[in-house]
């Protein structure tokens, strides 16, 4: 799913992929990494974000029949910060729109408000860095408000190591690099 969404931004659509992605949906409605895996959120969220880069439509009577039930699933199963934040960017994407029967703003609206609440008062998401830098990006990018901004940022700052990475892990350094960009941080402190 992220090598079809980077493609995609590239500009180079790779219908291979693209039908390999949509093999991987279960009748769940959600989406397994393989054959050998059931289907889980995180999934789900990469691949609905991969397919809207693509364009994808199902078919010309239907064509947001996957979104849709990939959607339903992510409704349903969503329940810790990082598959809440993915579900998150992954709605974003429909914000303001129907799918199917499905009014997208009715499901966004109630997962932000679960991160808002989520956020403990010394400003990160389970004193966990990737949570955090999940979480604010998620709550930032739908144009929510994070409670406790100042802490967010005051923790995340007292969470960098001497080199400048997080935890010394590239993914994590990426993904609070991604919260900040939102945030006016980068440039304010």
């Amino acid at each position: 799913a992220e090598q079809l969404e980077v493609l995609a931004h590239a500009g180079i659509i790779n219908t291979d992929l693209t039908t390999l992605l949509t093999y991987g949906l279960d009748d769940t409605g959600g989406f397994k990494y393989d054959e050998d895996h059931e289907a889980d959120s995180l999934t789900t969220a990469k691949a609905i974000q991969a397919l809207f880069a693509v364009d994808y439509e199902d078919s010309v009577e239907t064509p947001n029949l996957t979104q849709s039930l990939a959607i339903n699933y992510l409704i349903n199963t969503q329940s810790t910060v990082p598959f809440t934040s993915e579900v998150v960017e992954g709605l974003l994407l429909w914000k303001h729109q129907m799918l199917g029967d499905i009014e997208v703003d009715d499901t966004l609206d109630p997962a932000v408000n679960s991160l808002i609440a989520a956020q403990l008062v010394g400003g990160s998401w389970g004193n966990n860095m990737l949570n955090t830098a999940l979480a604010y990006h998620a709550i930032k990018a739908s144009g929510g408000d994070v409670t406790f901004n100042e802490e967010a940022l005051d923790y995340i700052e007292s969470e960098q190591s001497i080199d400048g990475s997080f935890e010394n892990d590239i993914y994590v350094t990426a993904k609070v690099i991604k919260a900040l960009s939102l945030s006016g941080a980068i440039q304010g402190r």
